[in-house]
């Protein structure tokens, strides 16, 4: 039959009838012998001998013979076996922000062990620091975070809240009691209409100190002298006045300490702050002529003693009192507040700790004057607020 054509099939592609036959060559013979030998076979044949019901498609193939063999052949794992989720036995998902979800962590093991924080002092603290580097002050008990967008560490007080806006404060500058004198030539109305002067100081109860001044012994000129550990006098001429008078302020100042002092004037009204609470309000029948033009420390009347962050504005600042000095009794950051002050002596801070030139803080709004350490004063890293 290898010569003779069986069947003639007018469509490939229709569905085969179970009396339909089928050709198999069980011989093969390509030239047309006649050892070739073709058998016939229905479809309805080969349906009732081939296997019934396995690996049909609308089975799903729940027909395998043995699941747990079939796994094994795949290569699967029990995992094939366990849902999802976050109860007991399931596998952890990731939530749709690739995290883990909320689970419990507490037999984890192979975990880095827990490590202290890296400690400096606060004169010392790391040259290059990143963004987020966190260090605890061995001198202070303060936990620092550096800022990288403020070029400032900022800290938490011990056993007290933050206060994000105090600022690092790493030198002050230091004077004797025989001839140191810190001066700065300010503008000359910087202080004749309404200001307000802050600074912090630090010194011994030696009587007679002068802490601040301009133009001191002259008309149109005042101080700030400390008189006894406790008390301090505001001396000021006042135009269209008889001469020098004076306030006697009684403080809470403590001996080699730091301590806040603040003067601020609106019209005839003079107010004294020391360590952020008003100690006196004196109101002037005559305005007074701050004119001298040249802010000193440490000038005719002398006590070792140190002074950091002196700032002067030409307006009233007592309202914003708690925006120049923190709670727990700090110097804060003054580029923070929405009126700058004129004139902003960090004394060192913004001068790499050396030399005997004080610049004005950039941000101030005085321009290019200068605090002048003369005669031996000098900036000082041990001792600051």
């Amino acid at each position: 039959m290898a010569n003779r054509r069986i069947s003639s099939l007018s469509s490939l592609g229709g569905t085969p009838n179970t009396a339909d036959i089928i050709p198999i060559t069980d011989v093969s013979d390509t030239t047309g012998s006649a050892q070739g030998t073709t058998k016939k076979v229905t479809v309805a044949n080969l349906v009732a001998a081939a296997p019934q019901g396995d690996l049909r498609s609308s089975n799903n193939l729940s027909d395998v013979a043995n699941a747990g063999t079939s796994r094994t052949n795949l290569g699967l794992g029990t995992s094939a076996l366990v849902d999802t989720g976050t109860t007991a036995s399931k596998i952890v998902q990731l939530d749709g922000s690739a995290r883990l979800p909320a689970v419990n962590g507490s037999q984890l093991t192979n975990l880095p062990a827990s490590s202290s924080l890296p400690t400096y002092a606060s004169t010392n603290r790391p040259a290059s620091p990143s963004t987020g580097d966190i260090i605890y002050e061995t001198d202070t008990g303060r936990i620092s975070v550096y800022d990288a967008n403020t070029g400032l560490w900022r800290y938490w007080v011990q056993d007290g809240a933050i206060d994000p806006n105090e600022i690092v404060n790493n030198y002050s500058t230091q004077y004797d009691a025989t001839d140191d004198l810190g001066t700065a030539s300010i503008a000359s109305n910087s202080m004749s209409g309404n200001f307000t002067l802050s600074f912090w100081m630090n010194g011994a109860s030696t009587s007679n100190h002068m802490m601040m001044s301009s133009n001191y012994g002259y008309a149109d000129g005042w101080g700030i002298m400390r008189k006894t550990s406790n008390k301090f006098h505001i001396y000021y001429y006042y135009s269209g006045g008889s001469g020098w008078l004076y306030q006697d302020v009684v403080t809470d100042m403590s001996n080699d300490a730091w301590t806040h002092i603040m003067l601020a004037r609106t019209g005839t009204s003079l107010k004294t702050y020391v360590a952020g609470s008003i100690k006196n309000t004196t109101t002037l029948s005559n305005n007074i002529s701050f004119s001298g033009g040249t802010l000193l420390t440490n000038q005719s009347y002398r006590s070792a003693s140190y002074v950091d962050e002196l700032a002067v504005w030409s307006s009233d600042q007592s309202a914003n009192i708690a925006q120049i000095r923190s709670a727990s009794n700090k110097p804060k950051n003054l580029n923070s507040m929405s009126t700058k002050p004129l004139y902003w002596y960090r004394m060192g801070d913004d001068n790499s700790g050396s030399g005997t030139t004080i610049s004005n803080n950039s941000n101030a709004t005085g321009g290019t004057v200068n605090w002048l350490l003369t005669n031996g004063a000098a900036i000082n890293s041990s001792v600051k607020p």
